[in-house]
């Protein structure tokens, strides 16, 4: 039988999947909608927006860890 920690912990972590979807739908609409900047901008934004979400998943994976 569970009690309410691992149900509120279950919770928090689809809410920060959630958050980490919207966060890359939002940057592949961005990449979309900005077509017409220069190639070498697009790269920049897409590097560093790969690494913001592979160190974000890593501190949630650290702060999740028992």
């Amino acid at each position: 039988m569970s009690n309410g920690t691992d149900n509120s912990a279950r919770r928090s972590r689809f809410a920060a999947a959630l958050v980490m979807l919207a966060w890359l739908l939002a940057c592949v609409v961005v990449l979309v909608v900005f077509r017409g900047t220069p190639p070498r901008f697009r790269a920049y934004f897409a590097i560093f927006t790969l690494l913001g979400l592979i160190w974000s998943i890593g501190a949630l994976r650290a702060r999740f860890a028992k």
